[in-house]
């Protein structure tokens, strides 16, 4: 086994041949050919199998001969894909026919090459290692953003979803299923309009339709769950084009409403009690005050201006941080507060969904 070490070793070629002198030209030319290679030559399949067991991460590309003693190059390349299947496969031989190429492209090989007389063909090899190798670290490169991608979709609480122009889904993330309780293998056979009762579809069909004619669509609907519950939804919509510029599909998210449901009943029924309530803004203005509210010494005249300026608690308070922790995550906190008369209540921060207004409600009427 030898190796061969230009300046830049960015592609790692093993070549395979049981010529001696022929293994060593092909490594010489092809590292002037192409500058960013660093090659390793070994003379026999079984010294490529046991070379590629312990240096596969540092190889982008074999380049092996057909016919060798014992063994042929697709014997090496049976190997190659069973164990590396996406490395790239170069049968470089001097026996050439369409019924060696066929057989070569049947078990997997990348290319096939055709000895020739003379260095030029060191050149053209360089040039097919190249392009070869090009494609396989775009293919991984791919696989590796879409991986990330999926990951990052499947963390969002909020359904994602993507489908073609008939209504088949092309991806959705694992919240779609979550959250509705159909599997992967029903969600891919399903329309997007079979997730609602009667009414609501004919009303995602109208807004599909939408979107696929250019516009971007906000809709709410209720979506029937497998179990047969009703959970309320806010979707949008947007346009997938094709190459061409027409339409491809929609592209959206579904946001569960339920949270905003439960919260607007329970401001109604603490209203109607007089609770003492008010809002903190995404901007950390004061928002609508209610109840005994004057008892913390603010009014509707102080809407609008910052909330911690005008309220009897600064911005590095422990509400200040409860109200700042629910608009981040859309989850309620509650903390205890101290009152300007001496007293403390419990402040209950509650929010729709993270980015927005945060309500907070105090246990108690100040006294």
């Amino acid at each position: 086994m030898n190796e061969h070490r230009p300046a830049d070793d960015d592609v790692g070629i093993l070549l395979v041949d049981d010529d001696p002198a022929f293994v060593e030209a092909a490594a010489t030319f092809v590292g002037r050919h192409l500058q960013s290679a660093h090659t390793y030559t070994a003379e026999s399949p079984a010294d490529a199998r046991a070379f590629l067991e312990s240096n596969a991460s540092a190889v982008d590309c074999v380049v092996s001969d057909y016919e060798m003693h014992r063994e042929t190059g697709l014997d090496l390349l049976e190997t190659v894909r069973d164990a590396y299947p996406n490395l790239p496969f170069i049968l470089f031989t001097g026996k050439g026919s369409e019924e060696v190429a066929g057989e070569a492209f049947r078990a997997g090989a990348t290319d096939y090459l055709k000895k020739e007389m003379g260095t030029e063909q060191f050149e053209v090899l360089a040039r097919r290692i190249e392009q070869a190798v090009t494609a396989s670290r775009a293919t991984r490169e791919a696989a590796r953003n879409r991986k990330l991608l999926d990951t990052a979709l499947d963390a969002v609480e909020d359904v994602f979803y993507v489908f073609d122009a008939s209504g088949q889904f092309l991806r959705w993330n694992d919240a779609l299923a979550d959250q509705t309780g159909y599997a992967d293998e029903a969600i891919a056979e399903m329309h997007p309009t079979e997730f609602f009762d009667d009414g609501d579809a004919e009303r995602v069909a109208e807004a599909i339709a939408a979107v696929l004619d250019g516009e971007s669509v906000t809709i709410e609907a209720t979506v029937r769950t497998k179990d047969g519950k009703s959970r309320p939804y806010e979707f949008t919509g947007s346009l997938l084009e094709d190459e061409a510029g027409g339409p491809f599909g929609v592209c959206g998210v579904g946001r569960d409403r339920s949270n905003r449901a439960r919260i607007h009943e329970l401001e109604a029924v603490l209203d109607g009690l007089g609770v003492p309530t008010f809002a903190v803004a995404p901007d950390g203005t004061l928002g609508d005050v209610k109840g005994a509210c004057d008892r913390l010494g603010v009014d509707d005249s102080h809407v609008g201006r910052p909330a911690w300026d005008v309220l009897p608690w600064d911005a590095d308070s422990a509400l200040a941080t409860a109200v700042g922790e629910t608009r981040a995550t859309g989850r309620s906190r509650t903390v205890s507060v101290p009152l300007p008369d001496g007293g403390a209540v419990g402040a209950t921060c509650l929010s729709s969904r993270a980015g927005v207004s945060v309500r907070v409600y105090l246990s108690e009427t100040p006294s």
